[in-house]
């Protein structure tokens, strides 16, 4: 048994390094396509944060928060606050998408009206 909690600790202390990182340059990426996305209005950047925040984010915290074995009270607090928070934000960014996708939707009707209208006036001048 002591040999079990020996090797599992030793992997958790080389391997956590490299998935400290890994999880900082996921979540830099997903948060610079959110800002990107809710300052430009690009729905392209808005899906790509939910996106990340879905496949990543999500299944993680839930590992966290049900599957991993709390030592502390506290795990559990944090662990609610984070799951809540990550749902939060999810129902935000889907919010935004759909008033983005509307807006873009009535501007590429216009722009498509407008074309008609020139195709139109190109067409009387031409006859």
């Amino acid at each position: 048994m002591l040999y079990e909690i020996y090797c599992f600790n030793r992997y958790i202390f080389l391997f956590s390094p490299y998935i400290i990182v890994i999880w900082a340059g996921i979540e830099y990426a997903r948060l610079m396509f959110a800002q990107e996305g809710n300052i430009l209005c690009k729905v392209d950047k808005l899906s790509a944060s939910l996106l990340m925040t879905f496949f990543p984010h999500l299944p993680i915290i839930f590992y966290f928060g049900v599957f991993q074995d709390l030592r502390y009270i506290v795990e559990e607090v944090l662990f609610t606050i984070m799951a809540i928070i990550t749902l939060l934000e999810v129902g935000l960014i889907m919010n935004v998408l759909k008033g983005q996708i509307q807006l873009n939707r009535v501007a590429l009707i216009r722009a498509y009206q407008n074309d008609e209208k020139k195709e139109e006036n190109q067409s009387k001048f031409i006859a």
